[in-house]
């Protein structure tokens, strides 16, 4: 038997969606006040709220979905090189 049911799925789905909206917007509002170091740790933190589901690997998702999470990685990159040559 199952010990998760199908509402503990939802709302633990609804809440990373929640946080990864959260966290992006928080990285925005920093990228926009000119702070790409904490601009960084939010869109790395973002990272930690899979808004599309953890068990599902990155080879096994729709297109979209896995080049959303690649920019999001590459992004994540490019601030972090900015801060190193910075």
């Amino acid at each position: 038997m199952d010990t998760h049911s199908t509402n503990d799925k939802d709302l633990l789905r609804k809440f990373n969606r929640v946080g990864y909206a959260g966290m992006l917007l928080v990285s925005v509002q920093y990228l926009v006040l000119s702070n790409a170091g904490y601009a960084l740790a939010a869109f790395g933190f973002a990272l930690l709220f899979n808004p599309f589901g953890a068990r599902i690997t990155l080879t096994r998702r729709m297109t979209w979905r896995r080049t959303w999470m690649l920019a999001h990685v590459a992004l994540v990159f490019l601030l972090l090189s900015y801060q190193a040559l910075a």
